[in-house]
């Protein structure tokens, strides 16, 4: 087999499928989908947790016969370094292939073995060691769209009886081989019962700052908001959110000096569960409107 240094950021999906598994050639195309599909789920959950406007997509580097294998590359889209690099410390696209390829490296080896969160917090991890984190909007993961992209690639590797795989290393391709666990499952339903068991911390409300991303001006849902990351919070003070509702106007130039209170959430052994995190506003102290060159520093 030919070495082809280019292929260090790639991995490869192997489907070895057998005459004997008697897989249907639908159950085949529709496990391939979910697997392949769900990837590309799982890439944007990445990419997203800290900056919404890029885009990646995956290309075939290429194809081997006998088992199906594709060999991938995840690549930004639409999108040049000069836009972004003034907020990393490595070169972006380079970096974001790597991202990726560890993150899908982590995913599968904890997949099925560790707790959701587990999960969760181990990629957020890798995503902060990789230094593509915005200062001004720090890394949001949105733990249910990771999880949901997780459970139907285990879904469609259940599909194929289990005969899906990973290679993360093309010179050495059966000791970088992890196949993907088909009893990895998460619904909706599933969260709310284990949250059930959960119990609560309720942090004394302390004054900061919040740079309002996107308001929630009909009251139907939480604003977005800058701290030291992007977080959602409940606005429980009435009297703002009438004004709101009157036309107080409010935008991304506006800051808000808030009474902030945090509930963390504990699991069954006593620890704080990550991520896991509820922000309320009890009061609106303050409203600030900053100069654009100003919020480019803003801070909490």
């Amino acid at each position: 087999m030919r070495e082809i240094k280019s292929f260090d950021d790639c991995y490869c999906v192997k489907f070895d499928i057998k005459k004997e598994d008697g897989i249907t050639p639908q159950d085949f195309l529709a496990g391939m989908h979910d697997v392949l599909l769900n990837l590309e789920a799982f890439n944007h959950a990445i990419i997203n947790s800290f900056d919404e406007t890029m885009q990646v997509v995956s290309y075939i580097e290429e194809l081997e016969g006998g088992s199906i294998k594709i060999w991938i590359r995840d690549k930004l889209k639409l999108i040049e370094d000069k836009d972004i690099d003034r907020f990393v410390n490595n070169p972006i696209k380079t970096t974001i292939s790597s991202l990726l390829k560890k993150s899908k490296n982590i995913a599968i080896e904890k997949l099925g073995n560790e707790s959701n969160n587990d999960i969760v917090n181990a990629i957020n991890d890798n995503i902060k060691d990789s230094n593509v984190e915005n200062p001004l909007t720090g890394i949001s993961l949105d733990k249910e769209k990771l999880l949901i992209a997780l459970s139907n690639i285990s879904k469609g590797s259940k599909r194929l009886k289990g005969r899906v795989a990973i290679i993360f290393d093309y010179n050495n391709q059966e000791e970088s081989m992890k196949n993907i666990p088909t009893n990895f499952e998460y619904t909706q339903e599933n969260e709310l019962l284990n949250e059930a068991t959960q119990t609560d911390d309720i942090q004394k409300p302390f004054e900061c700052k919040l740079r309002i991303k996107k308001p929630d001006l009909d009251g139907k849902s939480k604003w977005e908001c800058y701290w030291n990351k992007k977080i959602s919070v409940t606005i429980k003070d009435e009297e703002f959110i009438n004004k709101v509702k009157s036309g107080l106007p409010v935008s991304s130039k506006t800051v808000l000096k808030v009474n902030l209170e945090i509930i963390n959430k504990i699991d069954n052994n006593g620890d704080i569960i990550e991520n896991a995190e509820i922000y309320n506003v009890i009061n609106v102290l303050e409203i600030i409107e900053y100069p654009d060159k100003q919020l480019s520093f803003f801070n909490n």
